[in-house]
């Protein structure tokens, strides 16, 4: 498109243009080579036209052929993940939402889960699994973001299905744990660690990949202040947990007057296409993760 508007511009006729992009493709520097161009024109290509452009023969973007260079192959599981990225961004009208949540008390209630375990000689269970839990527990009362849009219907599906996102060495992959709206807190954290445990070690079973209804991105793990991500289809939500970042936080004392405190702050984001759900509705809904995170203590992440 952008080579037939340059050419309009011109007055060319495509017909008498000699292609070199791939299969005799005519791109906008061919355009620019063909014909004198008029004294108003301009024949050099923008810096954004230029950087679409394609060198016949060595394949690199126009302009870098003299830049030191290794051609890496892309890897089967790198191909596959980004044709579903790009397709998920083509299927989906993606938007975002996101809340600050004061994790002390999810904090003050980790600890006290977690000494038991430690005592007992069990792992730690980190933070994912008590946003997981609330997050699970709030999708009851907002069945339109555990659903497939299809346009014509959508289907709302009758469990939690978890996909949680895995950095591996060969990609991001995406097990899922299912109908976790059944599990107790223990029993999430000890299925996140399996699978994604089995996930680096390439020990994954194609039923381990499909049915995810929703899925639960952890940015954080590396170090991201920031989670919005990509919607997993055919689902139509993603949420992004990134790191907790200690700030300057208002409270409100015991006598009622605002301060200023210091306080463990995430900003969960959450992922939403557009299309099945409105901006209102996954707003409610993240807020009330959040105030669902800052409100339990400890026996109630371990009675639900």
């Amino acid at each position: 498109p952008l080579a037939r508007r340059r050419a309009d511009e011109r007055g060319i006729d495509l017909s008498k243009v000699q292609g070199t992009g791939r299969q005799g493709r005519i791109n906008v520097f061919d355009v620019l080579k063909t014909n004198k161009p008029t004294e108003d024109a301009n024949p050099v290509p923008s810096f954004q036209e230029a950087s679409l452009l394609i060198n016949s023969t060595t394949g690199f973007p126009l302009g870098y052929d003299d830049v030191p260079n290794e051609i890496i192959v892309t890897s089967a599981h790198r191909r596959a993940t980004a044709e579903h990225m790009h397709r998920s961004r083509q299927t989906s009208a993606h938007m975002y939402t996101e809340v600050e949540v004061d994790m002390s008390n999810a904090a003050r209630s980790r600890d006290l889960i977690n000494s038991p375990r430690l005592a007992a000689g069990l792992p730690k269970i980190s933070y994912l699994p008590l946003i997981a839990k609330a997050a699970i527990a709030i999708l009851a009362d907002f069945p339109e973001i555990n659903s497939t849009f299809q346009n014509e219907r959508s289907i709302q599906w009758g469990e939690v299905n978890l996909g949680v996102a895995v950095d591996t060495e060969t990609g991001l992959v995406v097990p899922v744990i299912r109908n976790t709206g059944r599990m107790s807190l223990e029993t999430i954290a000890d299925s996140i660690r399996e699978v994604a445990d089995r996930a680096r070690r390439r020990r994954l079973l194609p039923d381990d990949l499909r049915a995810g209804t929703f899925t639960i991105s952890n940015p954080g793990s590396v170090g991201a202040v920031a989670g919005p991500a990509i919607i997993n289809q055919p689902q139509v939500a993603i949420l992004g947990v990134p790191v907790i970042v200690k700030r300057p936080w208002v409270v409100t004392t015991a006598d009622g007057l605002e301060a200023i405190a210091i306080r463990p702050i995430m900003k969960l984001a959450l992922t939403y296409d557009h299309r099945a759900v409105d901006g209102a509705h996954a707003t409610r809904y993240v807020v009330r993760v959040k105030e669902l995170i800052e409100s339990w203590e400890a026996r109630d992440y371990l009675s639900h």
